[in-house]
């Protein structure tokens, strides 16, 4: 049992009875103040108990608990009853069950003193249940919110304070401000019942009328006094309030300035040390700029060194192929001149002739002469003849037929890469190019293992789709003899140095893709080094429009200009038995910047099949070169002016560039183009001194900068992202190079745009940007794997730009070239199946009599 103090909740507020006095306590404290001032001491001070509480601060609950007393004493008889506290058993011997009623002084101290039995806590529960609203209030702390404790002083009337006080004891005083609320009410509790008693003891001496006026007197001034004391209390609230936040708002400004104090300390400390970084940055940046200027320099003039090194080594393959030729045509020479009876044979023709001449001219005594030489002339022959009858002229012979002709495609027959055309010639086996299919993961390279023969290879063209694959001929068989343009052979070594790295990054990945596969075939390097820089020293140049004999010696091979790119080629292959067979390669029958149209003659004759090209079979004509170039010039300018943006050329580093550059520096020249850099990037800076040796690319190397390393390419990437630039980079669709890198950069800026500018295929990792679209506005993600095999997600925030700049003849130009010769049979190769159907059904109108097949994988001729 515990002691006459509260329960621990009171005690825990016992540091809080300063509230009374008019503390800090918000809501109360200015009341309890003025309660102090107009009742003095009353207000109890100390441990709450029946000491300093009058019973008639909680009559409500004596006269609960005295009910409940008298009513459990009619059922019980138990004088040891422990529904009783103990105080309470004196009174329940020998006395009647309304005893209670008079010891009304004992219940309410046995209320304090036993706040855990179980009649006082059946007594609570009963005024909590009673007064439920009031209770939630107290607990919650509403009850002194604004107006509200006035509000129920008055619904409750005159029993307000003894009910509020008795809910309060009720709650064990939980709630905030609980026990500071009892406190002040218990003078207005005591003092309404002393009033209430005092009136009822001079009821015996004074009329009822009086009683009645005097209480209603005390009525309306207790009822001024609460509103007076309301008034007042929500005056000092008010005041205490404004106090308080005065205070707080003081406190807050305090701790903020000191707080800015220190962070100006701080950041002074802060400035001191950011400026000495600074300043050792500055420093380090200054060395470093200059090493790197240094660095940068050294590397230019190892590349110009390289570059210098690449084409004295393609000369000095070029002279070496000629030297070749010429050795192979001193061997013709040599092998045509008689020997041992073949010159005697040829002298004694050469005698036949002298004397027939003599014999028909002279007369007289020369005549006798003639004829005497004539008739030792005839013994002389008879005899030779006798003895060497193979020397004897055999009787005319009828007309050779042709020998017979089959066409094979490798690869390259119903699309476009990988081109590589078997020409099986009589007993001849003849390969025209021999390229890989860029950016394939399936069907990389032709399918050379069907070779078992190789007599010559022609190349029409250095795209690495028709001589990417070169090198693997080579570890295949060996030497043999490469016919090709000067222009083709120039760049062979660049070319194939490229499709070596790409080649080299495919088989890592097949070969780490085959670790994780059970049984996987093993993937071998198909060519190394070595094949590929054999290459160039093979290569047989051909000037255009002139014979060459294949050293077989029945079948020769011509050179035509094709247009396309330097030194694309159509060629033409015939042999002595009348078989002629014409490929077009790759051609434009338009001139461009850097190189004319294709030169077709008029002249050929009978062709027994055209091999033709069918790359933009379905398209009836190309937009015009100049229209083309003005459009990618006007939506340049617009980027860098307009927008203040940057542009990206996707670019094939062969032929394409070289046209884009020669079109942007003479822009730039003639105004069209504002003056921003223009930059370079990837193996378009091999092939650029190539095309300035050997084509119309007449272009200073000072107009645009090269990129040399990650580095520099970062850098160039930074600096456009700021300032308008221009940015000419391989890959053109996107299969690789530094494009990737600068598309990651640049385009999820809706600033900077990208162009493609050449052929794109239906698989191309370009088909995401060309077909972008944005229905919600703002970036997409587009994503592409990239040459290694990995994924490069990158955002766009608007679609790419197509630019018609092709180097391939369109469907009217097709159909214009293949007129000029008299083709019995026209094999498509080259072109997607739609393009090639569509084209097949156009030159069925103007080639009558020609068979016309598409993409054969095999042809034979009879």
């Amino acid at each position: 049992m515990q002691d006459a103090n509260p329960p621990n909740d009171q005690q825990d507020n016992a540091g809080d009875r300063t509230n009374l006095t008019g503390s800090s306590a918000p809501g109360l404290g200015p009341a309890s103040a003025l309660l102090r001032l107009l009742l003095g001491d009353q207000i109890p001070a100390g441990p709450l108990g029946p000491d300093n509480v009058p019973a008639s601060v909680l009559s409500v609950a004596v006269a609960i608990a005295t009910e409940e007393l008298v009513n459990h004493a009619k059922r019980c008889q138990n004088p040891n009853c422990p529904h009783l506290p103990p105080p309470l058993l004196l009174y329940r011997r020998g006395m009647r069950p309304d005893a209670f009623r008079k010891v009304r002084e004992q219940v309410h101290s046995a209320l304090w003193t036993h706040p855990d039995h179980d009649l006082v806590t059946w007594v609570r529960k009963q005024i909590v249940a009673k007064y439920p609203e009031l209770s939630a209030e107290i607990s919650a702390g509403t009850l002194l919110n604004e107006e509200r404790l006035g509000h129920a002083l008055r619904v409750l009337g005159t029993d307000g304070p003894r009910v509020i006080a008795a809910v309060l004891w009720a709650r064990k005083f939980e709630g905030p401000h609980a026990e500071d609320l009892f406190r002040s009410l218990v003078p207005l509790a005591q003092d309404d019942v002393s009033r209430r008693s005092g009136e009822g003891e001079r009821q015996d001496v004074r009329p009822t009328k009086d009683l009645g006026a005097e209480v209603r007197k005390l009525s309306r001034e207790l009822k001024e006094t609460k509103h007076s004391l309301e008034q007042a209390h929500h005056a000092v609230e008010v005041k205490d309030r404004v106090s308080e936040r005065f205070k707080r708002d003081l406190e807050t400004i305090g701790e903020k300035y000191r707080n800015a104090s220190k962070e100006l300390d701080r950041l002074k400390h802060l400035a001191q040390e950011t400026d000495a970084a600074h300043q050792a940055t500055v420093r380090d940046a200054e060395k470093a700029s200059k090493v790197n200027g240094d660095l940068r320099r050294e590397l230019r003039r190892s590349q110009e060194a390289q570059r210098d090194v690449e084409l004295e080594r393609s000369d000095l393959a070029r002279q070496l192929a000629a030297l070749r030729r010429d050795h192979e045509h001193l061997k013709l020479q040599f092998a045509s001149v008689p020997k041992g009876l073949n010159a005697i044979m040829d002298v004694l023709r050469a005698e036949e002739d002298r004397i027939q001449k003599d014999r028909k001219i002279k007369s007289g005594g020369a005549k006798v002469h003639a004829d005497e030489e004539w008739t030792a002339y005839r013994k002389l022959e008879k005899a030779f003849l006798d003895a060497h009858p193979e020397f004897r002229t055999p009787p005319p012979i009828k007309i050779r037929p042709k020998v017979p002709l089959r066409l094979v495609a490798l690869g390259g027959s119903g699309e476009v890469g990988r081109s590589c055309y078997l020409l099986e010639l009589g007993k001849h086996r003849i390969l025209v190019d021999c390229g890989i299919k860029p950016g394939s993961s399936v069907d990389l390279h032709p399918d050379i293992d069907r070779l078992n023969q190789l007599d010559a290879l022609v190349l029409t063209h250095a795209h690495t789709d028709h001589v990417g694959w070169v090198p693997a001929l080579v570890r295949r068989f060996g030497k043999f003899d490469i016919y090709c343009s000067e222009g083709t052979a120039a760049l062979l070594p660049v070319m194939l140095q490229d499709c070596r790295q790409h080649y080299i990054r495919k088989l890592a990945i097949r070969q780490e893709q085959a670790r994780y596969i059970s049984n996987a075939e093993v993937v071998e390097d198909a060519y190394d080094d070595a094949d590929m820089h054999a290459v160039p020293n093979l290569a047989i140049t051909c000037r255009f429009g002139e014979t060459e004999v294949f050293p077989f010696g029945d079948a020769s091979i011509r050179f035509y200009r094709a247009g396309h790119i330097l030194g694309a080629s159509s060629v033409l292959i015939e042999d002595q038995s009348g078989r002629r067979i014409f490929f077009s390669g790759d051609f434009s029958s338009f001139p461009q910047l850097t190189v004319p149209a294709a030169s077709w003659p008029e002249d050929l004759g009978e062709i027994d099949l055209l091999v033709l090209e069918s790359t933009y079979g379905s398209r009836e004509h190309h937009k015009p070169l100049e229209d083309s170039r003005g459009d990618l010039v006007s939506f340049i300018r617009q980027t860098l002016e307009t927008r203040e943006g940057s542009v990206i050329l996707a670019s094939f580093g062969l032929g394409r560039a070289q046209e884009l550059l020669k079109m942007l520096v003479m822009a730039r020249q003639d105004g069209l183009l504002p003056s921003v850099p223009i930059n370079v990037d990837g193996m378009i800076k091999q092939i650029n001194p190539i095309y300035r040796k050997h084509a119309d690319f007449a272009v200073a190397a000072d107009a645009f900068n090269e990129v040399s390393g990650e580095t520099e390419r970062e850098e160039i990437a930074h600096r456009a992202q700021r300032e308008p630039s221009i940015i000419v980079t391989t890959s053109g669709m996107l299969t690789g190079g530094p494009v990737v890198e600068y598309a990651r950069r640049l385009l999820p800026d809706a600033r900077n745009r990208i162009v493609l500018t050449g052929y794109q295929d239906e698989g191309a990792p370009t088909r995401t940007l060309r077909e972008l679209t944005h229905p919600g506005g703002g970036p997409r993600v587009v994503e592409i794997t990239d040459e290694r095999g990995g994924s490069v997600k990158f955002e766009a925030a608007m679609r790419a730009k197509e630019v018609g700049l092709s180097a391939h003849a369109d469907r009217a130009g097709l159909i214009e070239y293949a007129k000029r010769l008299r083709p019995a049979t026209i094999a498509l190769v080259h072109g997607e199946p739609a393009a090639q159907e569509e084209l097949r059904f156009r030159l069925s109108q103007t080639h009558g009599r020609s068979e016309i097949v598409s993409a054969p994988s095999e042809l034979e001729l009879p």
